[in-house]
C-alpha cells in the first residue's frame, strides 16, 4: 500500500447497506483497509471507530483469505489500537 495512491470504492450511504453492494464493489481491488463508524445510543453517545487490514483483499466466493499481515483495529478517541491475537 505504500506505494499506491488510496482511494474509496465502496460507502454504504451511497452503494446501500448489504452485502451485495459491499462485495460488487470491492471484491478483487487488492489490498484494502476497512473503517466503520459505531455510535453507542445509551446516553453517553460514544463514537467508536472499528476496521481493519488485509493485503489480500476481498472476495465473495466463499473462502477465507487469511494472512500473517491482516489485522483488526478499533478505537473510542483519536489513537487507534491494534487488537492483540491470543
Amino acid at each position: 500500500l505504500q506505494s499506491r495512491a488510496l482511494k474509496n470504492v465502496y460507502d454504504a450511504d451511497i452503494h446501500g447497506w448489504n452485502a451485495q453492494s459491499f462485495h460488487d464493489k470491492v471484491d478483487g481491488c487488492g489490498a484494502s483497509i476497512v473503517l466503520g463508524t459505531v455510535v453507542t445510543l445509551k446516553g453517553d453517545d460514544v463514537t467508536y471507530y472499528v476496521g481493519g487490514y488485509n493485503p489480500k483483499g476481498w472476495a465473495s466466493y466463499g473462502g477465507a483469505r487469511p494472512s500473517v499481515a491482516a489485522f483488526l483495529f478499533y478505537s473510542s478517541s483519536q489513537k487507534l489500537q491494534k487488537l492483540q491475537k491470543e
